[in-house]
């Protein structure tokens, strides 16, 4: 082999090596979390989070919200105790290992399932919007063993099962969101859909006496060019590193071209 090729070989080697870091960069990121406390209680059960062994949220109760935080990427231990409780003398009420992936971002939240506590985690969907448009989910976190949800009068969706959810992107603005078990109205909430904004509903409560819904707002999402469809079927969020990825490679093979002309022309 003369030498030319192997100046070639060894740039795209160092091309793909610097592909492979650059995806390694952005699984050793961090994840964005946000924390619901969806487990109904008459006294609302206040609860301490910790997070890896250490205490993150204290006095969390019934129907509450975290801030979104930013935690390291890779497997997480949560546990959830009774407010002021022992975690070396106290079993939790609920503990679970989540895997997050570097940025990704995040809702979990603690619920009843069958009977006992969980947590559901769930990614939400912050990909790119059609111009004009607003996502909207839907995440069923209550008790109840399935949710129909109407907008404005409209069948959006026909049964949420618990722990399950469903995303659509529909008109920005102001909607009225009725939802519906066994036939009856269990609850309504009027929300306003920001353009190029996720809102997420939760649907908690023991029953349809204690129903409530929970808002989350997630803002600034990219908004895609009309007539470009936005890739919005599947949960997966797109990883703004890939195409410097691509770049990087590319630029490899490039300087290896230069370097292979050079030496011919010697």
């Amino acid at each position: 082999m003369n030498s030319g090729w192997r100046v070639l070989l060894v740039a795209m080697a160092v091309g793909c090596l610097s592909v492979l870091g650059v995806v390694a960069a952005a699984q050793d990121g961090s994840a964005t979390v946000t924390v619901f406390h969806a487990v109904p209680a008459d006294d609302g059960f206040p609860a301490d989070v910790y997070l890896n062994g250490d205490l993150i949220i204290d006095g969390f109760i019934f129907a509450a919200s975290s801030d979104p935080a930013e935690i390291p990427a890779g497997d997480q231990t949560i546990e959830i105790y009774p407010e002021g409780a022992d975690p070396s003398a106290t079993e939790p009420a609920v503990a679970d290992t989540v895997t997050l992936e570097a940025n990704r971002n995040y809702s979990i939240i603690a619920q009843i399932l069958d009977g006992a506590t969980v947590l559901s985690v769930y990614v939400n969907d912050i990909s790119p919007v059609d111009a004009g448009q607003a996502r909207l989910t839907v995440r069923q976190a209550s008790a109840l063993p399935e949710v129909g949800v109407e907008v404005d009068g409209e069948s959006l969706f026909a049964s949420l099962p618990a722990a399950s959810e469903n995303t659509t992107d529909i008109d920005p603005g102001s909607h009225t969101v009725v939802f519906v078990s066994e036939e009856a109205t269990v609850g309504e909430e009027t929300v306003s859909l920001g353009e190029g904004a996720l809102t997420v509903l939760y649907a908690v409560g023991a029953d349809q006496e204690t129903f409530g819904v929970l808002v989350q707002q997630i803002g600034a999402l990219d908004t895609a060019p009309a007539g470009v469809p936005s890739g919005t079927g599947g949960l997966k969020a797109r990883d703004p590193l890939a195409p410097v990825a691509v770049m990087v490679g590319v630029a490899g093979i490039l300087i290896a071209m230069g370097l292979l002309v050079r030496e011919k022309s010697i």
